[in-house]
């Protein structure tokens, strides 16, 4: 009695489960509070999990993306059209791993990384010599190792680290990219890359399962939003060697899969004569076409009404696939349009 929690850098508050709430556990981030709460959970995941929210963590998912062909790969831009996100499906770190799923207790690189504990990080950037380091698993304390790398590449930051891969003896060399939390907007949260998405199993949903997140042995994968590749040499139960270097140029599409060549479509698209129509049909043409309909914009016009008098840009112009056409509607002044005598 007498306690006050405002005295506390955190403080639990646990009760039985409520089942009207379908969560097992929330927590105030740092600017918010100082609330850590356990619905009918006293897992050490969850409360692993909660922890590193009030520490300042955001959520650990999963990204998964496609290129021009519409053939999966690790990663593509831009990120909004190409990738789509799972919020908790980096079933590496207690910050992803799904409640009841299992998952380790640890952070990974990165999550440290923002806490600033103990962690050996080696940051490379675009352009520099080519590097070839022996990464030690974060859960494995070597003296003198490294236990992730932070690659500084373009306009996204990624970080290639050393794991345990669950359920087996052997590691896996994970890469994810820096992208703000979906579940906390000024927070940054590591999305884990799917190193091996051509392989074709059920891992597609990282609910189901996470064996294609990790970078194949003896491959390498270049960073489309960069000009970083990255090669693993080789690996064992406690350490990996990585290879890191910087490519001249562009990066080139990574092209289609193996196998008949898909057709690619077209590279642009030319925008339809949509005037005269109604928005409806103009907008059922724009979308046959491969295009979209825009912002729709209104001007008093009696001889067209409620069809489109212009549209922006005009037919004939040249527009990458998605790309948007404005379209404005004729509509009567106010009092109406005159009757002719």
């Amino acid at each position: 009695m007498g306690t006050n929690p405002d005295n506390y850098d955190a403080v639990v508050y646990y009760f039985t489960k409520i089942p009207e709430c379908p969560w097992g556990g929330r927590a105030d981030f740092p600017e918010d509070g100082n609330r850590v709460i356990l619905n009918g959970s006293s897992s050490l995941l969850t409360l692993a999990h909660e922890f590193g929210h009030h520490l300042g963590l955001g959520h650990a998912g999963t990204q998964f993306c496609v290129d021009n062909f519409h053939n999966p790969v690790p990663l593509y831009g831009p990120l909004e059209a190409r990738c789509t996100q799972h919020e908790y499906g980096n079933p590496y770190t207690a910050m992803g791993s799904v409640e009841g799923a299992g998952g380790p207790l640890g952070y990974s690189a990165s999550e440290l990384n923002q806490l600033g504990w103990n962690v050996v990080t080696q940051t490379i950037s675009a352009g520099d010599p080519t590097v070839t380091k022996i990464l030690t698993r974060l859960d494995v304390n070597l003296p003198g190792s490294t236990q992730a790398l932070r690659l500084v590449d373009g306009v996204r930051t990624l970080w290639v680290e050393f794991q345990a891969n669950p359920g087996s003896s052997f590691g896996a060399l994970l890469v994810s990219v820096e992208e703000p939390s979906l579940a906390h907007a000024s927070h940054v949260a590591p999305f884990l890359l799917d190193m091996t998405p051509l392989d074709g199993d059920a891992a597609r949903d990282p609910l189901v399962s996470g064996t294609s997140q990790e970078l194949p042995v003896a491959q390498a994968w270049t960073n489309p939003l960069g000009n970083m590749t990255i090669t693993l040499n080789g690996v064992d139960g406690i350490n990996a060697s990585v290879t890191v270097q910087s490519v001249p140029g562009p990066v080139p599409d990574p092209g289609p899969a193996p196998g008949p060549a898909p057709d690619p479509g077209p590279t642009t698209v030319v925008v339809p004569d949509v005037t005269s129509e109604t928005i409806p049909t103009a907008t059922s043409e724009l979308t046959a076409a491969g295009l979209v309909g825009g912002t729709v914009r209104t001007t008093i016009n009696c001889e067209d009404i409620n069809r489109v008098v212009s549209q922006s840009p005009v037919a004939g112009v040249h527009l990458p696939p998605g790309g948007t056409v404005d379209l404005t509607q004729g509509i009567p002044p106010r009092g109406g349009c005159g009757i002719p005598q």
